[in-house]
């Protein structure tokens, strides 16, 4: 993998789809739940409010809440990410989640399956 200066990620698209170790999510917000969950529920809003939320196909950005906003386009759940990703299930398909109490980093490892693979404390 190399890092990639457009995303500020890793750069996983010329890679084949690898299969990342899931690891264990954590709460983030008593009161209202938020946080990296183990897996990542189809009916899940992706958007955060302050920060943002991205769904990756390998290095191409599919959506972001930040850009969605600019262009009034409706919020979209991870049921709608996982309808894009069958129409390349063998891409790497990422959802990164970047709110003030906690990151989220969840890779589609089969149909409707999106593990945790990746989490963090957030940006405040």
């Amino acid at each position: 993998m190399r890092f990639s200066r457009r995303l500020g990620y890793a750069d996983f698209s010329e890679a084949e789809l690898k299969k990342l170790k899931p690891i264990k999510g954590s709460t983030a917000c008593l009161t209202c739940g938020c946080g990296s969950h183990d897996t990542l529920p189809m009916t899940a809003i992706l958007a955060v409010g302050f920060g943002d939320v991205t769904v990756f196909s390998g290095d191409k950005i599919i959506y972001s809440e930040m850009d969605r906003d600019r262009r009034k386009l409706s919020l979209w759940t991870a049921s709608k990410a996982e309808q894009a990703a069958k129409k390349a299930p063998t891409k790497d398909w990422r959802i990164k989640f970047d709110a003030p109490l906690y990151e989220a980093e969840y890779q589609r490892q089969g149909v409707r399956h999106w593990v945790l693979i990746r989490k963090g404390q957030g940006f405040a």
